[in-house]
Order: structure tokens, then sequence, then C-alpha cells
């Protein structure tokens, strides 16, 4: 006969075995749910179709080709070509190129025929940029100090509309200093019209025959609101 330890020891194997086929049956179990789901995602059919959607060339939404109303591009149809904005307003430039000594004196003076003007059809910003070349002709010991304007007109020499200045220092070799000066200056106008923008200037200090303004290029923009 077998002893209470014989068959203690068979019971303790057999739940042991009982516990493995337990483990991998919930297992398998675990990776045939993940093999239908992946299966259900791949074949699954396709959903109730959608709403219409409104063509970009259908400005009233009815769903129908309304001619001339929706034919943006004057083709005679309403498609995709009608789909585009209409072209922005062209801006306008207006360009003078001055070359040519013109003494600068100790009062304002403006550079003859360095201006621009440009017309405008109405309200916006002009932009008036300039690059302006002197020379100066400098005496050791005296500063040479040039103030200059692009001004709304001749001979203004308007302070506060964006000063420009070329100088050089009283410790410097005497001799011409060619300068070169960049400058920018913006309008806002609230009417069609015509502008003009000149260069004007003086020296405030070491003024001499040989202070010149020697080329310019000045350029206007016009910036429709």
């Amino acid at each position: 006969m077998e002893s209470m330890e014989g068959r203690e020891e068979i019971a303790r194997a057999g739940m042991a075995r009982d516990i493995r086929v337990n483990r991998a049956l919930g297992i398998v179990a675990v990776v045939l749910a993940v093999i239908a789901i992946i299966l259900a995602l791949m074949f699954r059919g396709p959903g109730p179709a959608g709403a219409p959607g409104t063509a970009c060339w259908d400005l009233n939404q009815n769903g129908r080709p309304d001619i001339p109303l929706e034919d943006r591009n004057g083709d005679g149809t309403a498609n995709v070509g009608d789909c585009a904005g209409r072209p922005g307003e062209q801006g306008l430039v207006a360009y003078v190129e001055q070359e040519g000594g013109w003494t600068i004196n100790a009062t304002c003076t403006h550079y003859a025929n360095a201006n621009v003007s440009i017309t405008v059809p109405g309200p916006g910003t002009i932009i008036a940029s300039a690059t302006i070349q002197v020379t100066l002709t400098h005496s050791a010991g005296t500063e040479d100090l040039l103030w200059i304007f692009i001004d709304t007109m001749p001979t203004a020499c308007t302070l506060g509309s964006r000063l420009l200045i070329a100088n050089v220092e009283e410790a410097e070799g005497a001799g011409n200093y060619i300068e070169t000066i960049p400058g920018i200056r913006p309008l806002d106008v609230t009417s069609a019209g015509t502008y003009s923008f000149y260069i004007d200037g003086f020296m405030v200090n070491g003024q001499s025959f040989g202070d010149e303004f020697t080329r310019a290029e000045l350029v206007a923009v016009f910036y429709p609101l």
C-alpha cells in the first residue's frame, strides 16, 4: 500500500501539471484574441459614406456651376481654375539715378536732379530709399560734419526726417574722403496724387569748396492700404 507521503507527492505533482497547462492555455487564448482583433481591423468593410463636400469654386454652395458668378478666370466654366484668389494690387515703383559733383554749402543744399516723383492711386505708404555718395575735403584738425535728408521738398533740410550723417574726424589726415550713406524715408499718404522726394544736405562743420554730392540713387515704392 502507498504511504501517506507518496499520495501527497502524487497530488502535488498533479497540481503543478494543472497549473502549467492552465497557464499555457491562458497565453494561447490571449494570442488568439489579439490575432482576431488584427484580422477584424484588416478585413473590416468600409464605413458609411460621408456628406459630399463643397467645391472650392462653388461660392454660393448650391452644388451647381453658376456662370459668370463662379467663373473667376473667364474661361466659360466653373472648375478648380477658378479657386485662386484674385490678384493683389500691383505695387508702384519710381527710380532715379544722379551722378556728378555738386557743392554742399553750409546752408541747406539740394543735390540737383536727385529727386524722384511717384503718382499713387489712393491711400497707402510710400517708402523712399536712397544711397548717397559724397566727397568731403578734409583739413587736419577740423572735423567735417555733413547732415543729409530725404526731404519731401527741395532745400528743406527738415530735422526729424530721418537724419543721415557723414563725417571725418579732426584727427584724420588731410585729403578727400569718399563716404557712401544709405537711408530710408517712409511717408503715409491719405489720397491719390503725386509725391516727390529730394536729396538735401548741409555742412554743419568744416565746409569747403571740395565738399560735394557725387552720386545718388533714389527709389520710391508705393504700398496701397
